[in-house]
C-alpha cells in the first residue's frame, strides 16, 4: 500500500473514534489522544468534529484512491467524487 492510502486509512480510524466520542458526549478538544491530528492535520480534525459524514467522505476518497492505483485517472476520480458530493448536497429536482 502506498503511504497516502495508509494515511487515509489512519484518518478514517481516527475520524471514526472522534465521531464515536462526540456521539457519547465527550469533548474531543480535551482528549490527549487527538493532540497529534489536531496539530498536524487540523482540517481533518475540524471536519471530523463538525461534519457527521466526514468518515463516509473519507471512505469514498479511499475507494477512489484504490481505483486510481488500478488506472483510474485523476480527472475521473475527481469527477466521481464531485458527483458524490453533488448528489449529497444538491437537490435532486431543480425544476
Amino acid at each position: 500500500m502506498t503511504s497516502k492510502i495508509t494515511q487515509t486509512l489512519e484518518f478514517i480510524k481516527v475520524v471514526k473514534n472522534i465521531r464515536k466520542d462526540i456521539n457519547e458526549g465527550i469533548d474531543t478538544d480535551s482528549i490527549e489522544k487527538y493532540d497529534s491530528i489536531r496539530s498536524q492535520n487540523p482540517l481533518i480534525y475540524k471536519l471530523a468534529v463538525e461534519d457527521p459524514d466526514c468518515e463516509k467522505k473519507l471512505c469514498e476518497m479511499y475507494k477512489l484512491m484504490l481505483e486510481k492505483n488500478k488506472g483510474l485517472s485523476q480527472y475521473d476520480a475527481s469527477a466521481k467524487f464531485g458527483k458524490i458530493m453533488a448528489d449529497e448536497y444538491f437537490p435532486k429536482n431543480l425544476d
